[in-house]
């Protein structure tokens, strides 16, 4: 009997991984000639056949070939020669899972149906393609109309699941809920769904439900009770983990002063109803979630915690928990941050006093100096969307209309601090990037400040930096609201020889541009002689449009009496502490190491003279009482040399003091909501009435004035607000048995709408501080005194590193790839699981 072998190695010597799989089964070489002998007389096989059994016609003239089965010197050679195969699958799977780890898409979708062909994927492998996909469609899709290209591949991977031609891996299963939710294929999930529920352990965990609370909930057709009970379920039906304890509001972690050690919490599960909650607007479980997780992870929790509620509370609720996020540690991609100080300057625009407009932009300088804390690293985006948000702190003129009185002193404070933001920011090492200097000429034409415009130009000059199209559109724009004719003509050459008016897209902006500066300018005439030269860079609707700004007749300006400004003098002192933040900003740039927090802390409210719901003796009391169990004794304290003894957060607190931190702030919050939540559903019910987007009612600022004016209380009294604030069911806005209502969803339009409410920010009496009279800085009110910031010597000197501590990573450089959520809950579970088995 001849050894056995497989028949693929005879019949594929070269691919035989592509060969049937009946041919996969070994069999002895003696065997093998008599099963071939009975093919038909004439014939021969095929060595290249690869599907069924193939024949062709032996020459009968041609010599009969030698037995090369039956020689051992051709044996040999043909089993050195099959090494080459198997190597090259090998590169080919390593190929395919390296695409996997870069988020190679195209690759992994073209390498695919040959690695599922060779059987050589494991269940991580599987995880590794469903992860990289979810990156690649929130990535490059996330908020698409159309439907990502990849989705087809997607429902081929679950078709592959269900067939078992993948091995299950649960996390795999998360990120294909999480798919089918970014892509808002809500159907094809809940069927996916559906069919993993009925599976075992190896199918499906508690982070599964939690994805699939959270894919139902966007969904939208399923009540609250429904999802919470689906929550309970996810719970019960893994009891190993005790997670329906450790995950209740009034669990009690074994060491306030230490990590949490305990495998398995399903996290992800308390995230997925977290987003139910939120999404039906039920404020006083989501927060008690958010509770939960702060309690269990106060350094960990991952971003998404955070970013739900910056997505859908309020500004004053969401400027809270990004500051929330930051004092855990949490670093937020860079566009939520530039997210948020749009939405600070949308608030600016709808207050109506000066002194709430500059509570809100101590708000952005307080949201910058957090993030750079946490390890963010500041970018173009933020800094001009900070230095745009002075032009909102007073009403602009109309062009040629020129500020007098008490109004040209505040404008001119207002420009030399902002040219003086800038410059200290340089000075600190920021590199000069294009959307500083276009905020400034921004600033400029809105103000009526022509000097500012004309030193901004020369430091781009200096710099020789490109401000690109959209920096050459603004001071065309500028210039109109300056009436600088010989400018906007200059400006325009230039532009026309650069070239810029070739791209069709970039000409229709120029033009409209060009229009509304001409207007601005009186200046019309110089649009018409422009027409004759240019008309082939002009299209149709372009000019329909240019043409319409260009007879636009003029608004009637605003009033300043709109505003309840201040005394230049009182706004000056307003100033100063806005600028010893910048102060601090400037340190960590030019240190690139954070600041310590206990001597340079940062607000965690918009409004930081609010008062706090008690006195913090008062506070820890109460607190020890709902989180240590008399019962138990204390936990004896960890030596030195164990793990577990860095009981210090990133941030340089103790985790002691930050879960207490955290409980007082998530009571602040609810505190806040229960207040202000009948007027954001005024807000919300207005926008519907009047058609409006309803996330628009998110960026408004909630009225002070209908807070609760937290007065004085006793320990007693201060208890009973506490524990009246976590009991269930007195939550405004939940509505059990119902379906989840989406904020941006447009109802029904009820025939008679309400009026729209004047919408304001009340300052609640008596928080204001009082500023003695002679402590007041007079600072000169004539014209503002600009100096050119790109050769400034540094007056603000940088801590020593040697007191500092390190830095997640150097300021100014650029960040590492971000992960995905699941990504952070995985790495979160692999985590507690080392930590446990050490």
């Amino acid at each position: 009997m001849l050894r056995r072998l497989p028949l693929a190695s005879l019949v594929c010597p070269t691919t035989p991984f592509l060969a049937p799989r009946l041919l996969c089964t070994p069999t002895s070489l003696a065997g093998l000639s008599a099963r071939c002998g009975t093919a038909p007389a004439g014939l021969q096989r095929s060595t290249y056949a690869t599907k069924g059994t193939k024949w062709r016609m032996r020459d009968p003239k041609k010599a009969p070939r030698k037995n090369s089965q039956l020689d051992p010197s051709v044996e040999r050679k043909k089993h050195s020669g099959n090494r080459a195969p198997v190597d090259e699958l090998a590169s080919l799977v390593k190929r395919f899972r390296d695409a996997c780890d870069s988020r190679k898409a195209e690759t992994i979708m073209d390498l695919y149906p040959t690695v599922l062909a060779a059987k050589v994927l494991n269940r991580t492998d599987t995880r590794r393609i469903a992860q990289a996909m979810h990156v690649h469609v929130r990535t490059n899709y996330f908020g698409a109309s159309k439907t990502p290209r990849p989705f087809p591949f997607v429902d081929q991977l679950a078709e592959d699941i269900r067939a078992g031609n993948l091995e299950p891996h649960p996390f795999a299963h998360v990120h294909m809920l999480g798919i089918y939710k970014e892509c808002k294929m809500y159907h094809q999930g809940h069927a996916f769904w559906q069919w993993l529920v009925d599976q075992d352990g190896t199918y499906v965990d508690q982070a599964v439900y939690g994805a699939a609370i959270e894919l139902l909930a966007y969904r939208g057709e399923a009540s609250l009770q429904q999802l919470e009970d689906l929550y309970m379920d996810g719970l019960r039906r893994f009891p190993g983990t005790f997670a329906e304890y450790h995950l209740s509001p009034e669990a009690i972690v074994p060491d306030r002063s230490q990590r949490t050690n305990i495998v398995g919490l399903p996290i992800l599960l308390l995230q997925g109803i977290l987003t139910a909650r939120l999404l039906s607007r039920d404020w006083k479980q989501a927060y008690l979630a958010l509770d939960t997780a702060l309690r269990l992870y106060p350094t960990e929790t991952p971003a998404r915690f955070f970013e739900l509620f910056m997505l859908e509370r309020p500004i004053s609720e969401a400027y809270t928990a990004f500051l929330l996020a930051c004092r855990s540690g949490v670093v937020f991609r860079p566009h939520q941050l530039t997210a948020l100080m749009a939405k600070l300057q949308k608030c600016m625009v709808a207050s109506s006093s000066l002194q709430e407009r500059m509570t809100i932009l101590r708000g952005m300088v307080n949201a910058m100096y957090a993030y750079l804390e946490c390890g963010g690293s500041l970018e173009g985006p933020h800094i001009g969307s900070f230095l745009n948000a002075f032009g909102s702190l007073i009403p602009m003129k109309q062009p040629g209309e020129e500020f007098v009185g008490d109004e040209a002193k505040l404008r001119n404070i207002i420009i030399s601090n902002a040219h003086e933001t800038m410059s200290t920011l340089i000075q600190a090492g920021m590199p000069p990037q294009p959307q500083l200097f276009i905020a400034l000429i921004s600033l400029a034409g809105k103000l009526g400040v022509p000097e500012l415009l004309r030193v901004t130009m020369q430091d781009i000059e200096t710099a020789q930096m490109d401000i690109g199209s959209i920096g050459r559109r603004c001071i065309l724009a500028s210039a109109g609201f300056l009436q600088d004719k010989s400018l906007i003509e200059d400006y325009w050459t230039q532009i026309v020889s650069l070239g810029e008016l070739q791209s069709s897209q970039s000409s229709h902006a120029y033009w409209v541009t060009l229009a509304k500066a001409c207007n601005a300018a009186d200046h019309q005439i110089f649009f018409e002689q422009q027409l004759p030269n240019l008309q082939h860079t002009i299209s149709t609707d372009a000019m329909r449009e240019a043409s319409h700004h260009l007879n636009m007749p003029k608004k009637s300006a605003v009033a300043m009496q709109s505003l309840t400004t201040m005394h230049p003098a009182d706004f000056d002192s307003e100033i100063e502490p806005l600028q010893e933040q910048m102060k601090n900003i400037a340190a960590v740039i030019m240190s690139g190491q954070p600041l310590d927090l206990l001597n340079n802390p940062f607000h965690m409210s918009l409004h930081p003279e609010q008062r706090s719901l008690g006195s913090i003796d008062d506070l820890r009391v109460i607190y020890d009482e709902l989180t240590i169990d008399p019962h138990q004794p204390p936990p004896p304290p960890a030596p030195e040399s164990s793990p577990s003894h860095a009981s210090v957060s990133s941030m340089g607190i103790p985790l002691k003091e930050l879960r207490f931190q955290n409980w007082v702030t998530i009571l602040e919050l609810m505190n806040e909501a229960k207040s202000t939540e009948f007027e954001f559903q005024r807000h919300l019910d207005v926008a519907i009435a009047q058609k409006k987007p309803l996330r628009e009612a998110l960026y408004l600022p909630s009225s002070q004035g209908e807070q609760d004016p937290m007065p004085t209380r006793n320990r007693e009294e201060l208890r009973t607000h506490i524990r009246r604030l976590r009991a269930p069911g007195d939550s405004v806005s939940a509505r059990p048995g119902t379906s989840i209502s989406r904020p941006n969803r447009v109802t029904s339009l009820t025939p008679n709408a309400p009026s729209t409410p004047k919408l304001r920010y009340h300052v609640t009496e008596g928080t204001t501080p009082v500023i003695a009279p002679d402590t007041i800085k007079h600072r000169p009110l004539g014209k503002p005194k600009l100096r050119y910031h790109i050769s400034i010597e540094p007056t603000h000197v940088a801590p020593t590193p040697a007191s500092l501590r390190t830095s997640h990573r150097p300021l100014q450089t650029p960040a590492t790839t971000r992960t995905s959520p699941e990504e952070d809950l995985e790495k979160l579970a692999n985590n507690n699981k080392n930590t446990a088995t050490e």
